[in-house]
């Protein structure tokens, strides 16, 4: 099986993963959460990064320094429930999102997820 693309720490590539990448490690969070950094840019666009060996902490740091000027950055876990709703992203973030759950539904569009959800059972505390 192809291993999942994960974010370079040191490349001066986009400050979003793209659909294809995100997707990947959706695919990975059917079986096990994977860490994530979300925010919102200065115009209000969502930004998502996911990685599984990374800690989240470390992903929203990276998210923080690539977008100086980030209105929003929170961190956590993100899991697909493949019983309950496989298109949904179940996220489990440090705060409660608010209107960041609308931006991140968009930031889903063209991987196969269409719905974001903030899991409230469980906390975005796992980090290393």
């Amino acid at each position: 099986m192809a291993r999942a693309p994960e974010p370079a720490p040191e490349d001066d590539g986009p400050e979003n993963q793209s659909a294809p990448e995100i997707k990947a490690m959706l695919k990975r969070a059917r079986a096990k959460p994977v860490s994530c950094a979300a925010g919102l840019d200065s115009s209000g666009q969502g930004l998502l990064l996911l990685a599984h060996n990374r800690g989240a902490k470390a992903l929203a740091a990276r998210l923080r320094k690539e977008n100086e000027e980030a209105k929003l950055i929170l961190w956590g876990t993100a899991r697909v429930d493949m019983n309950e709703d496989p298109k949904t992203v179940l996220f489990a973030l440090n705060k409660q999102p608010g209107s960041l759950r609308r931006v991140l539904k968009k930031t889903l569009k063209g991987t196969g997820y269409t719905n974001a959800e903030y899991d409230s059972g469980a906390s975005g505390d796992d980090d290393e």
